[in-house]
């Protein structure tokens, strides 16, 4: 399809195309939406976080169509927020998390932490499901008890097949 990509450091120039790319992505999830960015939070989080900070820019034809916004977190490498200028079912995203993988590998960062949602996709990469545990409490003791079992009872958690993708070496 055209696609190469790049990894920069320095991206708080761009942090408003980043931002709008991001919404994109946002505005169409339909699994988890967490919290909105900011052009704000992209350029601070360029500058305040150094050459932990990374982006992985995607482009088609010259054009920037795409981002992955990384940290290097010590021995973890996480990819928080992903961003698009179009949302299509193109097979971009599989793409997408396997530069990840692959930058992972060339920067021999031996752990990848990948965002929320899309289980399937990142399953198929070879990544595996580890819980998250959240605290629910209400300010009135009484309804703590009856909270948490309304939370189990609604929340209803998939849970996808590991998926054995790469070769025991």
């Amino acid at each position: 399809a055209g696609l190469t990509h790049e990894l920069r450091d320095d991206f708080a120039d761009m942090a408003d195309i980043l931002y709008n790319q991001y919404l994109t992505i946002y505005q169409q999830a339909d699994e988890c939406q967490r919290e909105i960015l900011t052009s704000a939070f992209y350029r601070e989080f360029s500058t305040r976080m150094g050459a932990r900070s990374k982006v992985l820019l995607f482009f088609q034809s010259d054009k920037l169509v795409g981002h992955a916004l990384l940290l290097l977190d010590g021995h973890l490498l996480r990819a928080m927020y992903f961003g698009r200028t179009h949302v299509r079912r193109d097979g971009f995203y599989h793409y997408m998390l396997f530069i990840i993988v692959e930058t992972c590998i060339q920067m021999g960062v031996p752990k990848i932490e990948f965002a929320l949602t899309n289980y399937e996709i990142k399953l198929s990469t070879g990544s595996y499901l580890s819980p998250i545990f959240l605290a629910i409490k209400s300010p009135w003791p009484a309804l703590n008890f009856v909270t948490g079992f309304f939370y189990r009872l609604f929340n209803k958690v998939n849970h996808p097949v590991k998926k054995h993708v790469f070769r025991d070496v």
